[in-house]
């Protein structure tokens, strides 16, 4: 199967030396999965197994962000009085791995507020103090003159190249789900993801068509 879809992220960064702000970088992305799924059963008793591959476009990012999926499921599907109408329930692990290198450049203005005068001098002052013996910090206190310049209304054209090593907290989570359907065409199913740090919720209704 294949997946096209967008979306937005956003990444907050709490800066408490040399100065105290927040920055706050928002992205557009569009991300494309392909995958595969392969299932089997025996008397209403399934096994599912899913993996997909998906790369990931964001604006502010210099490459393609990758990550892999792969998720198991164990369940029963229980078939009612009518043809066709039946419930299913499962539970199984997910498990998910990210590129861990990410770079990328952004505008300092898109991603800090404007600070005021005493921001600007309280930056200006921590730079003084970060000097190696008496030598000034030059990148420092080119940042400090653009803060100085924005907190008296000029915003910086200074742009911050970045590099970020991250990965998942937890790799695995749990997940349980559920599916009713109403004939050989209807379904709805909702699905949750749990323990760990990573926690999600699925709902969707499916319709199929016959092809004979």
């Amino acid at each position: 199967y294949g997946v096209v879809t967008g979306g937005k992220s956003s990444t907050t960064v709490n800066i408490v030396e040399p100065a105290t702000f927040t920055s706050v970088a928002e992205s557009n992305a569009v991300v494309g999965v392909i995958g595969a799924t392969a299932q089997m059963g025996y008397k209403g008793v399934f096994g599912v197994v899913d993996f997909n591959y998906g790369l990931a476009d964001v604006d502010r990012l210099a490459d393609l962000m990758g990550s892999n999926l792969l998720s198991f499921r164990l369940g029963y599907n229980h078939k009612l009085a009518k043809p066709g109408r039946s419930v299913a329930l499962w539970a199984g692990a997910s498990g998910q791995v990210l590129d861990v290198a990410t770079r990328g450049t952004v505008k300092l203005a898109e991603v800090i507020p404007q600070p005021t005068p005493e921001q600007a001098a309280a930056f200006t002052q921590q730079c003084a103090q970060l000097g190696i013996d008496g030598v000034p910090n030059p990148a420092c206190d080119a940042l400090a003159s653009s803060l100085t310049d924005w907190a008296n209304g000029t915003p910086p054209t200074t742009t911050v190249e970045y590099s970020l090593d991250k990965k998942p907290k937890d790799v695995w989570n749990m997940v349980a789900g559920g599916q009713y359907a109403l004939d050989r065409n209807w379904m709805f199913r909702v699905e949750a993801g749990f323990l760990g740090s990573r926690t999600t919720f699925l709902a969707a209704t499916e319709y199929r068509w016959d092809s004979f």
